[in-house]
């Protein structure tokens, strides 16, 4: 019989951790981050000078942004049921509460807002008064009702299957918008809300339904976007909602603003392989009084000459509204030659205004057709945006 060393069980642990923390590397997901976390905190529980066990340990704590090498440790306190360590990283104050010898979640400055994040991404929470670790304790315990909302919720959502799914994202939703209502200061719940209507459109999707909860998410994004400007989950949030009503330019540029957000860099991998991930500023110009227009150009080449191609979107957008319109020049191969085709969208609603053959209209031409369709627009009287 061969018995092995110490040593050699050490070396297992180690395989067993490294696989682990590879494994969580390669997912991001929430459950495989907790389990890679917890091993490396139990192996350095049994063994605190454990090296490669604190490697692996600090490559965990970089993909759930508890790194601060470099940043200064301000204090240890008892905070949100743990000890909290408050560190000052580049001028962001992180508080990481653990329970015991594990760890349970992160709150982090972001400008003025303050976010948290256990093993998902990373969430809006609520405003701060100033980012400083008064403001940041303060915070944490002032909207710890709010994310214990946000948590149950998020766990509602996520757990909603079979036939009353709908329904119980419904009453999710209803909880979570009379909480916002009720203080505007719960980013939390805004936040939570987003996906909630995301959800429910996705539930609902070819009925009508389907057109208010997407004009619901595009509203409350925007409100969130506008409240917590230097909040990555924000960005993520205004980028998918653009994403789902076919607004491309604004999706990718919102979610490359969250390259940690696992969800913003699923959004930017189908528009990459859309050709839809770059673009550039084709100019702008005020088509009616209030009625701003952006035109954005795509800078790559269409993935599959077969399939429609949106070459430029123009983006009108009302003072004074969260919502917009679109008007995009595409393109597509008909057997042997390129048609072009200019489509108006609003929401889930996408229709043909014109139709080129094969001859490539100038983007002036164009232009003067959307100019005169916006002045149509300016006419008519607008749908109510305010959630029901």
């Amino acid at each position: 019989m061969l018995f092995l060393p110490r040593a050699g069980v050490a070396i297992i642990l180690i395989i067993s951790l490294a696989e682990l923390v590879e494994k969580a590397q390669k997912t991001r997901a929430p459950e495989d981050l907790q389990a890679a976390c917890r091993a490396c905190e139990d192996a350095l529980a049994a063994k605190p000078d454990d090296e490669a066990a604190r490697g692996q340990k600090a490559r965990v704590d970089e993909l759930l942004g508890l790194d601060v090498l470099g940043g200064t440790n301000l204090e240890t306190t008892d905070l949100d049921g743990g000890k909290a360590q408050l560190w000052n990283k580049d001028g962001a104050i992180v508080a990481i509460v653990s329970q015991g010898a594990h760890f349970s979640r992160a709150y982090r400055s972001r400008g003025k807002t303050l976010t948290f994040r256990a093993f998902g991404d990373e969430r809006c929470l609520g405003p701060l008064d100033a980012a400083t670790p008064e403001a940041v304790k303060k915070g944490i315990e002032a909207f710890a009702s709010e994310r214990k909302l946000v948590e149950s919720t998020e766990k509602k959502i996520a757990q909603a299957t079979g036939p009353d799914a709908r329904q119980a994202i419904a009453d999710a939703a209803t909880a979570l918008a009379a909480a916002w209502n009720a203080d505007k200061k719960a980013l939390g719940a805004l936040e939570e809300l987003t996906w909630a209507y995301d959800r429910l459109a996705e539930a609902s999707a070819a009925t009508p339904d389907e057109r208010e909860y997407r004009r619901l998410e595009v509203v409350a994004a925007r409100k969130l976007l506008d409240a917590a400007p230097d909040a990555p989950s924000a960005e993520r949030a205004w980028g998918l909602a653009c994403f789902r009503v076919g607004a491309y330019p604004l999706a990718a540029a919102a979610c490359k603003k969250a390259p940690d957000d696992g969800l913003a860099r699923s959004v930017l991998a189908a528009l990459e392989a859309w050709g839809q991930d770059e673009h550039e500023s084709a100019g702008s110009f005020e088509a009616a009084p209030g009625f701003q227009v952006e035109l954005h150009r795509a800078k790559k080449a269409p993935p599959d000459a077969a399939v429609l191609f949106e070459e430029v979107t123009f983006v009108v957008t009302r003072k004074g509204r969260a919502d917009f319109v679109l008007y995009t020049l595409s393109s597509q191969k008909l057997k042997t030659e390129r048609h072009w085709y200019l489509h108006t969208q609003y929401l889930t609603t996408k229709t043909l205004l014109a139709t080129y053959a094969d001859t490539k209209p100038d983007l002036e031409t164009v232009k003067t057709v959307v100019r005169d369709e916006v002045k149509k627009l300016a006419e008519k009287k607008p749908e109510p945006e305010a959630p029901r």
